[in-house]
């Protein structure tokens, strides 16, 4: 499928009735910001939370991590990988990721504002034509979609 069937294949599902709208106004609201998704790769290290949070707290938290690795399971594994240099962090850009912050947050390793910091990171908002993999949408384009040549 060539780009122009493309955008007008995404455009009938995600903006219904968009034909008949300017056609600036559709590429508008498709390279406007607006879809929040996660960016890949995001990884933290204990540098970040050393940089972020500042060397006192960021050590306490970081002394709270040894605490949990301690307990062994699945936490201990993830929380190795903060200064592992050979490991590059831990990943938080997977909803795997990002509930791992909150299941620290739950445990009282970190306040419910620094799980949301941390999380933040990883997160990015984009176009809805750069959410769907299309990037910027322009105007002739849309005119093209719509069957103008």
């Amino acid at each position: 499928m060539d780009r122009i069937a493309r955008i007008a294949a995404w455009l009938d599902t995600a903006r219904p009735g968009w034909r008949n709208e300017d056609t600036g106004l559709v590429a508008e609201w498709a390279n406007t910001p607006s879809v929040d998704r996660l960016k890949q790769p995001t990884r933290i290290t204990d540098r970040t939370i050393l940089r972020l949070f500042g060397l006192t707290r960021g050590d306490e938290i970081l002394t709270s991590f040894d605490g949990v690795a301690a307990g062994g399971g699945v936490a201990a594994r993830v929380l190795v990988m903060l200064g592992d240099r050979a490991a590059d962090g831990v990943g938080i850009d997977t909803p795997d990721g990002q509930a791992f912050i909150d299941q620290m947050a739950a445990a009282g390793v970190l306040t419910t504002d620094e799980a949301t910091q941390l999380k933040a990171l990883a997160k990015e908002t984009v176009s809805p034509g750069r959410a769907e993999g299309l990037g910027e949408i322009l105007p002739s384009e849309i005119y093209r979609a719509k069957g103008g040549s």
